[in-house]
């Protein structure tokens, strides 16, 4: 194969390969999916959440839910999979409480409404709550401004 000499003594054939090699990686890494993003981590009981919350000094974020709450559903589509939220709540210990079937849970932290969020010191105790639902930023802003 014959090749033209460019300034600076750099083939033809050496440029096509550079820009061959570019153009494979460019295009392997849009068509190999990316890593996932990390996501909160959620404890379905309160026991486990609690015992973790107590060993490491750490508040939890109790999620009152239910199936039946829309509002519920929306949250967890467009808020807890943000990953500012994710950011946001790595000093809590996160636990989903279905307030349909842990009656005991919802009584005790007087849920009227869903969803409800409880946060509490690491044995339990009621610190902040908030009714209703809540958009990425503010519920960040409202993580960020809690004592941990």
């Amino acid at each position: 194969m014959k090749t033209i000499k460019m300034r600076g003594g750099r083939s033809q054939h050496a440029a096509l390969v550079c820009v061959v090699s570019f153009l494979v990686v460019t295009i392997g890494l849009a068509i190999v999916p990316s890593a996932s993003a990390e996501t909160a981590r959620w404890y379905s009981t309160v026991e486990e959440a609690s015992a973790l919350a107590k060993e490491s000094n750490k508040p939890l974020l109790l999620d009152f839910w239910a199936d039946w709450c829309a509002a519920c559903k929306v949250m967890e589509k467009d808020v807890y999979s943000d990953d500012a939220f994710t950011r946001a709540a790595r000093p809590f210990v996160l636990v989903r409480v279905d307030a349909d079937h842990r009656t005991d849970l919802a009584r005790k932290y007087n849920v009227g409404t869903l969803p409800m969020l409880v946060f509490t010191d690491s044995y339990g105790g009621e610190i902040f709550r908030h009714s209703g639902s809540l958009d990425v930023q503010p519920f960040v802003a409202l993580l960020q401004s809690l004592p941990t």
